[in-house]
């Protein structure tokens, strides 16, 4: 279990491989995201601080663009250097 905060998501992800995770759960720290508590007259839309069901949104991915169509647009007929499958074939 990772914190989200100080470093990019996507190296928490990586240095967690590298020690030998096979999963990973990010979350967010409340202090840093609902500050003035959970309750709903301190969080959206009542004021700019996260509800406790909402969640964060992002990639892990390190640069721009779809992951299996890396400097290219993602179109349907446009040339993939890899299937979903491959992507995401998990690794033991």
């Amino acid at each position: 279990m990772m914190r989200y905060g100080k470093i990019f998501r996507g190296d928490k992800i990586w240095n967690a491989e590298m020690a030998g995770a096979i999963g990973a759960i990010l979350f967010s720290d409340p202090f840093e995201v609902a500050r003035d508590g959970v309750e709903k007259e301190n969080v959206y839309p009542n004021t700019e601080w996260l509800p406790n069901v909402g969640v964060q949104r992002g990639s892990i991915m390190h640069g721009s663009g779809d992951p299996l169509s890396p400097l290219y647009p993602s179109k349907k007929n446009l040339y993939r250097s890899k299937t979903i499958k491959e992507v995401f074939l998990i690794k033991f």
